[in-house]
């Protein structure tokens, strides 16, 4: 996992080959792999192993979750809603996921019944707002998104996420490069 977060994305995938080989029933070893995929750039195989891994663990919150985030990237609108859904219906607390998804899907409306459970998790001092930030971002608001995550770095939320693919788009604002810098990430 730590190769992942270095961005050494064939080391990473060489270690969750072995792990496999060790626990070939691991869905957390496979989720992970499947982030790996998704940060290569190779989201087809970081779905197909999202998919592969739910054969076998077809309760795990995360892997539909991260389906969720991965399928508006192949434009499958509806289908990442109901992984979304399903993510939220074996997790009530995985709701960013669902968010997301609706807000790619167009469904504004629900997006912010989303954000609204977000802002109410904030007032009772979760730290939220680079949750917020990509639902945002799915709405398609890049200064909204920027201003969360900004607030999220100052108050020391954890913002790992900033280098996904999902923010692929916003890698060119000088704003969000400002920002990975902060962090310690090149730009």
């Amino acid at each position: 996992e730590q190769f992942s977060y270095l961005r050494r994305y064939d080391e990473a995938l060489a270690e969750f080959q072995r792990a496999e080989e060790l626990d070939p029933l691991s869905s957390i070893i496979r989720l992970q792999e499947a982030w790996a995929w998704w940060c290569k750039g190779r989201i087809d195989q970081a779905i197909q192993v999202c998919r592969k891994a739910l054969e076998l663990d077809p309760d795990f919150s995360q892997l539909h979750g991260t389906l969720a985030l991965m399928l508006p990237e192949k434009n499958l609108f509806s289908e990442a809603v109901t992984e979304g859904r399903k993510a939220r219906t074996l997790d009530a607390v995985n709701i960013v996921p669902l968010g997301y998804a609706l807000a790619r899907s167009g469904d504004k409306a629900g997006a912010a019944e989303v954000l609204s459970e977000l802002e109410e998790r904030a007032r009772k001092g979760f730290e939220v707002r680079g949750d917020m930030a990509r639902i945002y971002w799915g709405l398609g608001d890049p200064g909204k998104t920027l201003d969360l995550l900004e607030q999220a770095f100052a108050s020391g939320e954890f913002i790992f996420f900033i280098d996904f693919p999902l923010w692929a788009e916003l890698r060119s604002n000088p704003r969000h490069q400002a920002l990975r810098r902060k962090i310690g990430l090149a730009p």
